[in-house]
């Protein structure tokens, strides 16, 4: 429940920054926001696999302050890249009188407090405290509300005003996360950990790339076919399916610690049985709330965003139809990655990215603004019917679970996942971070491993073996690792 509590406020904080936005500046600097919005999930999608995920696996099932220390150092020093390059590309966008300038320069200054705030969250779930995440992520809100309303009241009502308050409370967040874990400021100690991570953490950085590209890299190049007034009014659309993401998220940290352990079980239909539940009961609460968007799109929009978004209601209603067929496949998508098929979703993704990204253009190049929202649909037949074939080729036709036919071909997982691991996925769910970590987990077992041998090696005088080259005795962690579930075929990952 405090997982859920918490991911509400964080939601809500965002939701409602976007609102305030819309309202004040219209369509068109709205859409310039939203676009920069988009880049910052790009960021946090970054950070995550680089230091806090990476970090989580690392440490599953122990207490290490120095490690949770160095990584705010990491993220100071990433945040610090991240503003610097967002003030070039500012001043950049600013030189050729592009809108998306002002909200860049305006989030410059606030990258290192709102990638510390986010890293306290994950440390929190980490060690079981989600009450803590739930304090900061309320106390993050709390000031960004108080200090957007004493901007309103000064007479400072525009974007910078609104994203200054978003950092404003991110930056209370971060300092309020000094109270309960340890921190450092060292540029070289960060340095250093992101580096030993770095065999890790580039799996991770991977699937986030292939992940993002494929659900959602077709929302900037809408940016690139439209104006900046229809843009905005294309995104208000789409967010007004945004509160369903809580049902999406809260599912996923629900769902995806049940379904690993189900992949263990005795009864080949126990995985794809859990997998059906999850996708009925996505289904029916993101198709109840999409009816409501679907009927009453344009009245809701001139109510939440103002009278210039009413126009962009059958946007509002093609975002909804695009969420209930994802949903479809909510279950089966979590089963996959809980039984480890990794590789095989990456290649699903990729070609996901290709299909969305030519049909969305070839839309929007016929149909105008309403091409965009047909073009999110299109994306999400893609996806439902990717992992639909994937799910019974792999899972059904296979045997189920992580054992049978194509299962037995990829059972590193299901064996070289320790307690310790799980309890690790367990906490990153909470975080909102990527299911797919109980595959990560053995990819962090197997640096671990190397670790030892190498360190061996050296108090023997030996030359150390490469990293891939650790092994265990019974079920190879090191094999774990370079299975062709947890491996894509060019290097990295993330979520």
């Amino acid at each position: 429940m405090l997982t859920f509590c918490d991911q509400g406020v964080s939601s809500a904080s965002n939701f409602v920054v976007g609102l305030a936005v819309a309202r004040l500046a219209g369509p068109a600097e709205f859409g310039a926001y939203m676009l920069t919005y988009t880049l910052w999930l790009v960021i946090v999608g970054c950070h995550r696999s680089i230091v806090t995920e990476p970090i989580i696996v690392n440490t599953a099932g122990r207490d290490d302050p120095e490690t949770l220390s160095h990584g705010v150092s990491a993220e100071l020093l990433l945040g610090a890249s991240v503003s610097a390059i967002a003030l070039v590309g500012g001043l950049t966008a600013l030189a050729f009188g592009a809108r998306v300038a002002t909200p860049m320069l305006a989030m410059a200054p606030w990258f290192a407090a709102l990638l510390v705030q986010d890293y306290w969250r994950a440390m929190a779930f980490k060690q079981r405290r989600p009450g803590l995440a739930l304090v900061n992520d309320s106390m993050f809100a709390a000031v960004q509300v108080l200090a957007a309303g004493t901007f309103w009241l000064m007479g400072w009502r525009s974007v910078g005003s609104m994203i200054t308050a978003w950092g404003l409370g991110a930056t209370a967040g971060a300092l309020l996360g000094l109270i309960w874990f340890p921190a450092s400021a060292r540029p070289r100690a960060g340095r250093q950990l992101v580096k030993r991570l770095w065999p890790l953490s580039r799996w991770m950085l991977a699937e986030f790339v292939t992940g993002f590209t494929a659900d959602q890299a077709y929302l900037v190049l809408v940016a690139g076919l439209l104006s900046g007034v229809a843009y905005g009014g294309f995104r208000a659309g789409f967010n007004l399916m945004g509160p369903v993401l809580v049902i999406l998220l809260a599912g996923g940290n629900v769902g995806l610690p049940e379904a690993a352990a189900r992949t263990k079980s005795d009864d080949p239909d126990d995985l794809p049985r859990y997998a059906r539940r999850m996708s009925l009961l996505a289904t029916a609460g993101i198709a109840a709330y999409g009816v409501v968007v679907a009927v009453a799109g344009g009245r809701l929009l001139r109510l939440l965003y103002g009278a210039q978004f009413g126009r962009y209601g059958l946007l509002a209603t093609l975002a909804a139809v695009q969420y209930v067929i994802y949903a479809l496949v909510f279950g089966q998508g979590i089963a996959l990655k809980a039984a480890g098929r990794m590789r095989r979703l990456w290649r699903i993704r990729a070609l996901i990215a290709v299909l969305s990204l030519t049909s969305v253009f070839a839309l929007v190049r016929v149909l105008g603004t309403n091409g965009a929202g047909w073009g999110g649909v299109a994306t999400a037949v893609y996806y439902t019917a990717g992992i639909w074939w994937l799910y019974h080729k792999e899972l059904i036709q296979g045997g189920g679970g992580a054992s049978g036919g194509a299962g037995k071909r990829e059972s590193a997982t299901a064996d070289a996942v320790t307690t310790a691991h799980v309890t690790a996925v367990e906490a990153v769910a909470g975080v909102r971070l990527r299911p797919e970590i109980v595959t990560y987990a053995t990819i962090g077992a197997a640096a671990e491993a190397a670790r030892a041998t190498r360190s061996a090696a050296r108090a023997a005088g030996e030359a150390p073996a490469p990293l891939g080259a650790a092994r265990t005795n019974g079920n190879s962690v090191g094999r774990a690792a370079g299975s062709d579930q947890v491996r894509p075929s060019g290097g990295n990952s993330q979520s």
